[in-house]
């Protein structure tokens, strides 16, 4: 298996707006949830060995409708995710499953705020050498609440948040997830980062907002 479709596994294995104004905006929810909000992104993809862009995506997220998931109502989006702003935050159901919701960004907060460990089983190489079970856990942190970040859409003022995804047992770093939201728009612009052997980070996935369109 080449490294491009390695990559494209273990990116779903893992993953799971600002107003065009310079200034942050006073929203009481950091993603905006009404049937018919759509939001377009370009994401591109890199190589995990060369660092370099092999692919570009235009992806288009619509909220759809709503859905009862355990005792939340949720709004569904057309690549059937579930997704509501509860009052610590934004909760998705990222990882695809129905039966759970997983905290993506805590808001609001304040900057060195840690939040919502997910974990997901693995196997990794012992310093014997052998594969042995491990778990990959997902720590994210607010790392500013007043970031200027330009993409296609505009430049926009955001939080920024950073999670690094690290084994338990043997410590090793597999990726870096940063991803800039803003109160009121939603995810603006996403970044990941494929941490080497020998501890250098290659850009490997970045999504930016292009356009949106909220009822």
């Amino acid at each position: 298996m080449d490294q491009k479709h390695i990559f494209l596994l273990l990116f779903a294995f893992f993953i799971g707006g600002c107003s065009s104004s310079s200034t942050l905006t006073n929203s009481n929810q950091i993603y905006p949830m009404k049937v018919g909000n759509t939001f377009v992104s370009k994401k591109d993809f890199y190589d995990l060995k060369t660092g370099e862009h092999y692919q570009t995506k235009i992806d288009t997220v619509r909220i759809v409708g709503t859905a009862v998931l355990g005792n939340d109502t949720c709004f569904v989006t057309n690549s059937n995710h579930y997704i509501i702003n509860k009052s610590d935050g934004y909760w998705t159901n990222a990882d695809g499953k129905k039966d759970r919701l997983e905290l993506e960004a805590k808001f609001p907060g304040s900057v060195g705020d840690t939040f919502s460990p997910y974990q997901k089983p693995t196997l990794e190489k012992s310093s014997a050498g052998k594969m042995e079970p491990d778990t990959i856990v997902g720590n994210w942190e607010i790392i500013a609440k007043d970031q200027q970040i330009t993409v296609p859409a505009g430049t926009f003022r955001c939080w920024e948040y950073q999670s690094d995804h690290k084994s338990i047992q043997t410590k090793k770093v597999h990726f870096r997830t940063i991803t800039w939201f803003a109160p009121g728009h939603g995810i603006i612009k996403s970044e990941n980062y494929y941490h080497t052997e020998d501890g250098r980070l290659f850009l490997i996935y970045r999504e930016e907002l292009l356009s949106e369109d909220l009822q």
